[in-house]
């Protein structure tokens, strides 16, 4: 009897002791797995919560997981850029001319390096030119050199589908990008007949449309359309010349507007620079000519003029708040480029991730990390390796102010200013969204009194997106809850 009562004591005193040194409460714990328990009837859900005071993990579930993380990848490529690039000037524009001046002609050649820069736009191209004509120059008795030596020729995102090519979000990653190598194409309805005007006359379109009474497909898509719903439902054909859409147009939708990527930004930066150029008068007796290597030259440029890129912050504020694509795949590459100072490939660019995410006691050699922006299907990386950069962030000085640039509800163009406009609460997130995935990555009341970091990744089927929003905003208010009781 006595070693029953004895057992049965340790038993409670253990139980109690249990209690006590765990920081979540049984309540808050449950009420987070309810939540989540209808998702992982058809998903693979990992979960982290990280108390960044204490260091304490308050949640932890399918942590070791290797899922893909969408685009809170850029989490991890806005760690690489900032230890990678110049704050002040990350990417540099320049125009130099190597010969001798008479009159109004210039002797020699030449040569623009766009060096990649994310941020040059047509604006920036008449400014080059301008400079030419500023300078008395009306003839060049030479070449016009376009020297395109950052990146390799693989300008397609590795792991991404033939149907997103002609997309904006997956835009072509070079040295050439001109306003993020995208355009606008807007579709009219005029007298049922569907026409077009597009801002790039250089990429044609050609439509095959059908205007019908109604184009309302009640079927989920299991591929991407260029548009889909609400009237319209239009395919794409990539692989097409010119471009091509086909698809079903009601008769009550007036116009649509589609944001396209330009498929060869090289041939485009020619067709802009001869436009200016006969704009401004001046005249290339010689070639235009893209080269890969910079010319062996004894002499100094005569004149250069330099046009930078934003800073860094403003790049990486694009990137986190409003999950741009092209600038985390541009820093991606431009971040291995800058350090071996050699052509960089995709493969040049994932060795670097590790090397910097090394640094950081970050890189899980086990993960795979394919591209910056996170739209490779190709990526895997674990909740815990997506925690830890979180934490590496809020604790390094030195990274500390990449949390103020995450999406918070705040900001009108963040990701998060319409999905959490009913919570209140202080968060600074990363969102994530491909087919079949969705994740979120950041703080919660990152300079309050109680901040955590908190990591969410669901891997599943069509339906996992619509599922999770749906819970969000509770799972959201239980994750800040974590904890209350033990404060």
């Amino acid at each position: 009897m006595q070693d029953l009562l004895r057992n049965t004591w340790q038993v409670i005193c253990h139980t109690l002791l249990i209690y006590l040194i765990t920081p979540t409460s049984v309540a808050e714990s449950s009420t987070i797995e309810a939540l989540l328990a209808p998702l992982q009837k058809s998903a693979t859900v990992a979960i982290m919560v990280s108390d960044l005071k204490s260091g304490q993990t308050l949640i932890a579930k399918n942590e070791t997981i290797y899922l893909q993380p969408a685009s809170t990848m850029k989490i991890l490529t806005s760690i690489i850029a900032t230890e990678s690039l110049h704050h002040q000037r990350p990417f540099t524009t320049e125009l130099r001319a190597y010969g001798h001046q008479n009159n109004q002609i210039f002797h020699g050649d030449i040569h623009l390096e766009l060096g990649a820069n994310p941020s040059f736009t047509d604006l920036d191209l008449s400014k080059l030119v301008t400079e030419i004509k500023k300078r008395n120059i009306s003839q060049v008795d030479g070449n016009l050199l376009i020297l395109k030596n950052h990146f390799d020729e693989i300008e397609r995102i590795p792991g991404t589908v033939w149907d997103e090519l002609n997309d904006c979000y997956a835009a072509p990653v070079s040295d050439i990008s001109i306003n993020q190598n995208c355009f606008y194409l807007t579709l009219l309805n005029l007298d049922n007949q569907i026409s077009h005007y597009a801002t790039e006359s250089y990429q044609p379109t050609q439509l095959s449309i059908h205007i019908k009474d109604s184009c309302q497909d009640q079927k989920h898509p299991h591929s991407h359309y260029p548009a889909y719903g609400y009237g319209v439902f239009l395919k794409q054909y990539p692989f097409e010349q010119p471009d091509t859409l086909r698809g079903c147009w009601s008769k009550e939708i007036a116009y649509w507007v589609l944001k396209r990527s330009i498929n060869h930004p090289d041939q485009l930066l020619k067709s802009r620079l001869q436009n200016a150029l006969n704009q401004n008068n001046i005249q290339i007796l010689g070639d235009t000519t893209i080269i890969t290597r910079k010319p062996v030259t004894q002499q100094k440029p005569k004149w250069r003029t330099t046009i930078p890129s934003a800073p860094l912050s403003n790049l990486l504020r694009d990137m986190l708040e409003k999950s741009n694509n092209h600038i985390a795949n541009q820093i991606f590459k431009e971040s291995a480029y800058q350090r071996q100072q050699s052509t960089a490939t995709w493969e040049d660019a994932q060795a670097h991730a590790q090397t910097v995410l090394e640094k950081y006691q970050l890189y899980d050699e086990n993960s795979t990390i394919t591209d910056g922006a996170g739209l490779s299907r190709n990526n895997r990386i674990t909740a815990q390796q997506l925690q830890n950069s979180l934490i590496a962030i809020y604790r390094s000085p030195k990274l500390k102010p990449l949390v103020q640039l995450f999406a918070n509800q705040d900001s009108e163009q963040s990701t998060l200013s319409k999905r959490l406009e009913n919570v209140n609460l202080p968060i600074f997130a990363k969102t994530g969204s491909l087919s079949s995935v969705t994740a979120i990555a950041g703080y919660m009341d990152p300079y309050g009194p109680k901040p955590k970091a908190f990591t969410l990744i669901i891997n599943g089927n069509h339906a996992t997106q619509k599922n999770y929003l749906e819970i969000e905003p509770s799972l959201l208010q239980q994750i800040h809850e974590i904890n209350k009781l033990n404060s």
